[in-house]
């Protein structure tokens, strides 16, 4: 029995398996543990200690109970018990986090205000006051320590030293940081970024169209944008590069902006002063609101160019575009403008509108031109006989008169929509309104635009629109009626259509009620042949390219009889400012060969022909004089007039009277003949019969007679240039509006300018491409800010003159 047993007694001290997978047994401490398992053996272990922990108290309670005795006797048995007391003791000091232990008092980031600081109220306001200088502080640790390193730098070092404190004094933090910064060794100096792998794709027309495409969608660009010169230009130049191109910052592109205006402002300066600009340089000006509020000065100056071969030619250019941010007062305006012609040294004729403030601005400009120290002992600019005033804008205001004597209905305002209509219930019909009315009602929705074409459509091959005119157009009230006149068929069946589909009784009456008689459209042909004068003239001003100042006179003396013969069949009343006759477009006149003192002598009485010589006269006489320096103009020289000469002067003078004022007189036989040497080419271009060939103009033809008439072409080149109408200016307002737009609302004035400038140069193709020396630039450069400081000068000397009352 005893051998059997042997086997069952070794088996049952064998040490027990315990499977790994058992997640519960803290002895499954493999070398690779999943973490829920790990989480099951820390929840056992915790587990575990506490129940040791609480068989430990008791344990110790019993030893204490017990005599020492039994203790001793039972010291090796407890041996075992101890130790598993220690390792669960040591287990619980290893498992407390940081935040049971409790951590050592921190020391405040402020001691140094505390200490050096302190806390008072001072007027029911918390202050810092300082221990030292006993000076009251706003309660902020950064005053407080600017405070102490202005006042107590050295102390607060010291204590900052002997209390283990880091200064914090701004100086000496900006120091610590400067030095982390140096001392702080980065690899940005030694390591360079790969630059990116360009990828080049071939070149197809299908892969320019669509980025073309991209590019004007993008940019909100016309369709027409590719097909630009300028655009294809700067195409083929992108083409010939073989290292890339350079695309330029918004930056560098404005500061190139600037110094290329620059550049062609000195450049078109030192051509106006040479010799291929010898006449007098006329001026334009005039100024406009853009949308935005902002108020901009235009001012455009035009000369005859003379070219290589006597050719001459008409030129003209944008002088400046200024922004006003004053008021438009005539002050303010003529300070402007004296700038402007002051930057390019030039002085002449000036058009300008009829407005009040203009007259000042020209006051002004004389007072400024005329005080300047580099005139002094010259003749004084004459203000008022250099105002040519716009004759588009005087046609403008006799045609608003000629219509308000026919109609008191207001123009149209979106605001006001119904302030157009006409009095429906007064005793005589207001036509002119009644048209207008038509044509808001027409154009008043998409929906009605589109009925009226149809409308045409159904019974024509084309279809037009009816025009609104407007208060600022002189030729829109003509317009308007004159498209009414071809279309009134197709607007009383509109008119017809639109009243039956009203279903409101008193919006249908009003409706019918516009639709015009018989009786009625006649006198809107009427008023159409009334107005068709007033258009004619004011195309014929409406020219920048060509002369316009000598069809002046012919013009307004059309305008005035056509319009006074109207008006007297319809016993109406002439608008007295229709009448504008100036003896200053006299000269224009007579230096078109075509015409020359024809008109003049067909269409103005004796007498008024008799002054109209004497005034040509008096102006050709000083013209020669200046010329040919001859210090007095009434110097006599007698000479004799050759057979030659005095035949010629008969076989080509087309006036036979020889008792004119102009013709020359033959003394007795024997006697010398006493004339002025002005004279001799004075009657021989007014008695020759010259003819512009067709398609010639006048200013082409003067450089080709310049050495037949020298000084009838002097004062050609002086009277041909100046503007009869404001057109060039408002074209500069026309680019400007395109270029001041709402989505580039932060362009300040002076890129405003520079670049309008630089627009009107490359489309009349006077942009230089070789620009003066850098030495003359510079020079200019400080001449220009020279004179803007004499410029600020006189103007707040201006303002300071009590004397100048008429201002």
């Amino acid at each position: 029995m005893s051998e059997t047993q042997t086997p069952s007694n070794s088996t049952s001290e064998k040490r027990t398996r315990t499977a790994a997978a058992k997640v519960t047994d803290p002895n499954n401490i493999g070398d690779i543990e999943l973490s829920d398992h790990q989480r099951a053996r820390n929840e056992a272990e915790g587990t575990k200690r506490k129940a040791d922990n609480a068989n430990q108290n008791h344990q110790s309670k019993k030893k204490c109970s017990k005599p020492a005795a039994v203790s001793a006797t039972t010291t090796p048995a407890t041996n075992s018990a101890d130790s598993t007391i220690i390792k669960s003791a040591i287990i619980d000091l290893d498992m407390i986090s940081d935040s049971e232990v409790e951590d050592e008092p921190k020391l405040s980031p402020t001691r140094d205000i505390e200490y050096f600081f302190d806390k008072v109220t001072v007027c029911g306001k918390v202050k810092k006051k300082c221990r030292i200088c006993k000076k009251d502080l706003v309660p902020d640790v950064t005053t407080c320590r600017r405070h102490m390193q202005s006042n107590h730098g050295g102390r607060y070092r010291n204590w900052a030293a002997g209390n283990n404190f880091l200064s914090m004094l701004p100086a000496d933090t900006v120091a610590r940081r400067k030095e982390k910064e140096d001392t702080q060794s980065t690899l940005d100096g030694h390591v360079q970024s790969l630059p990116p792998k360009e990828t080049v794709v071939p070149y197809s027309d299908a892969l320019f169209l669509e980025a073309a495409i991209e590019w004007l969608a993008e940019t909100n660009q016309p369709a027409d944008a590719i097909h630009h010169p300028k655009f294809q230009n700067m195409i083929n130049i992108a083409a010939r590069a073989t290292e890339g191109v350079k695309i330029p910052g918004r930056k560098a592109t404005q500061r190139a902006i600037i110094d290329l205006f620059k550049k062609n402002i000195t450049s078109l300066r030192q051509w106006l002063l040479s010799d291929a600009v010898k006449g007098t340089i006329s001026i334009t000006c005039d100024a406009w609101q853009v949308g935005n509020g902002d108020a901009y000065f235009a001012v455009t100056g035009h000369w005859i160019e003379e070219k290589s071969g006597g050719e001459w030619k008409l030129e003209g250019a944008l002088l400046g575009f200024t922004q006003m941010s004053s008021s438009h007062n005539g002050i303010a305006l003529g300070c402007a403008l004296f700038r402007i012609l002051r930057r390019f040294k030039i002085l002449g004729w000036v058009t300008c509108d009829n407005a009040s403030n203009n007259g000042t601005m020209l006051h002004t400009l004389g007072y400024l031109v005329n005080s300047h120290h580099s005139r002094q002992g010259m003749k004084k600019w004459d203000h008022v006989n250099r105002h040519i005033r716009c004759l588009a804008h005087i046609i403008n205001l006799a045609t608003q008169a000629l219509i308000s004597a026919h109609s008191k209905a207001s123009h149209y305002d979106p605001q006001s929509p119904i302030s157009h209509e006409p009095n429906l219930d007064a005793m005589e019909c207001d036509v002119l309104g009644l048209v207008r009315a038509i044509v808001v009602k027409v154009r008043s929705s998409a929906k009605r635009k589109q009925a009226f074409l149809d409308l045409q459509l159904r019974t024509n091959g084309k279809a037009l629109q009816l025009l609104l005119d407007m208060v600022v157009c002189w030729s829109s009230m003509y317009t308007m009626l004159h498209r009414a006149e071809a279309l009134k068929a197709f607007i009383k069946t509109f008119i017809y259509e639109l009243s039956r589909e009203e279903k409101d009784l008193t919006k249908r009456r009003k409706l019918d009620a516009l639709s015009l008689s018989e009786q009625e459209w006649i006198e809107v042909d009427t008023f159409i042949d009334l107005l068709a004068p007033a258009d004619k003239a004011q195309q014929a001003f409406s020219s920048e390219h060509d002369p316009t100042l000598h069809n002046a006179l012919p013009a307004l003396e059309k305008l005035h009889n056509q319009s006074t013969s109207n008006l007297r069949k319809q016993c109406k009343q002439v608008p007295t400012n229709l009448k504008a006759i100036i003896t200053r477009h006299q000269i224009p006149m007579l230096l078109d060969p075509n015409q020359k003192m024809a008109y003049i002598k067909a269409n103005w009485s004796e007498e008024e022909y008799k002054k109209a010589v004497v005034f040509t006269e008096q102006i050709f006489e000083a013209h020669y004089a200046d010329i040919n320096q001859i210090a007095s103009a009434n110097t006599l020289q007698r000479a004799k007039l050759t057979k030659s000469n005095s035949t010629l002067l008969r076989e080509v003078s087309d006036d036979e009277d020889d008792h004119g004022p102009m013709t020359q007189t033959r003394e007795s036989a024997g006697n010398p003949i006493k004339i002025e040497p002005w004279r001799s080419e004075f009657n021989l271009y007014l008695s020759t019969i010259d003819v512009v060939p067709e398609g010639m103009s006048i200013v082409k033809w003067w450089g080709s007679w310049t050495s037949t008439y020298p000084t009838w072409s002097s004062l050609a080149r002086d009277y041909l240039a100046i503007m009869g109408s404001l057109v060039s200016s408002e074209r500069a307002f026309s680019g400007g509006g395109i270029v001041i737009l709402k989505c580039r609302n932060r362009l300040k004035s002076d890129l405003v300018e520079a670049l309008q400038f630089l627009k009107c140069l490359i489309k009349r193709n006077l942009i230089f491409r070789e620009h003066a020396t850098s030495k003359t630039e510079y020079r200019l450069e400080e001449e220009d800010i020279a004179d803007e400081v004499e410029i600020c000068e006189e103007q707040q000397e201006l303002v300071r003159d009590s004397t100048y009352i008429d201002i």
